[in-house]
């Protein structure tokens, strides 16, 4: 289910915010909200010579701030270099060391809205810069992160329902 802006601040458009968030607009929106909220995509930064942009680096903020959880998914959706999208790996860096404890990842299957260059799932999990991080982050990234938004149980010892 998806919230729109507009419905939150009847004043806002809705276009601007998917692509660049203007920051007091987007906290404000983050901290009225009752429910985890969850960004996806990188939070769609602009991909420019000037990177980080202010957008990205709002989201930083947020992050920082521990008001929002980042699903690092669908590079081919904000790279400009193409596969393996490694103009993505500034962004994964970033996040991981602002605070890697709201970072997640997904494939972004069923990749809806791509109609054409149709990415292979194997292909976006071997390319995915989390790789570089150190084990501990990648096992939160990938275990840990989910498991505590969804509140699931991870099967890892010590994580049993009980």
């Amino acid at each position: 289910f998806r919230l729109s802006v507009a419905s939150l601040r009847p004043s806002a458009g809705t276009s601007s915010y998917r692509y660049n968030w203007p920051t007091p607009d987007l906290a404000w929106i983050v901290g009225g909200c009752p429910v985890p909220v969850v960004i996806d995509h990188f939070g769609f930064p602009e991909m420019s010579p000037t990177w980080p942009g202010c957008d990205f680096t709002s989201l930083l903020t947020l992050v920082e701030q521990g008001r929002v959880w980042v699903k690092m998914s669908a590079p081919y959706r904000v790279s400009r270099a193409g596969f393996p999208y490694a103009d993505t790996a500034p962004m994964v860096e970033a996040l991981a060391a602002c605070r890697p404890a709201p970072l997640l990842w997904g494939i972004d299957w069923p990749h809806t809205e791509l109609w054409a260059d149709m990415p292979d799932d194997a292909d976006l999990i071997d390319a995915t810069p989390i790789r570089s991080l150190t084990p501990d982050v990648q096992w939160a990234i990938f275990v840990e992160n989910p498991a505590a938004l969804y509140g699931f149980h991870t099967g890892v010892s010590g994580d049993a329902p009980g």
